[in-house]
């Protein structure tokens, strides 16, 4: 089975490998909600929140 699978010696950089795209993913995942955050953050800080108690239609 040799060139099949990985051996042994391989096997800590294929998983430092696999930490390292899962880091990134994660990284990339959590840009718009971060984003959204300080955006949201950012306004309520310049004007205060805005709370509406009327409905018009």
């Amino acid at each position: 089975m040799a060139g099949e699978l990985p051996d042994r010696a391989s096997l800590s950089t294929i998983f430092d490998h696999l930490d390292y795209q899962l880091a990134c993913q994660a990284y990339l995942w959590s840009l718009p909600l971060v984003s959204y955050a300080q955006w949201q953050s950012s306004i309520e800080m310049s004007s205060g929140p805005v709370i509406s108690t009327s409905c018009t239609m």
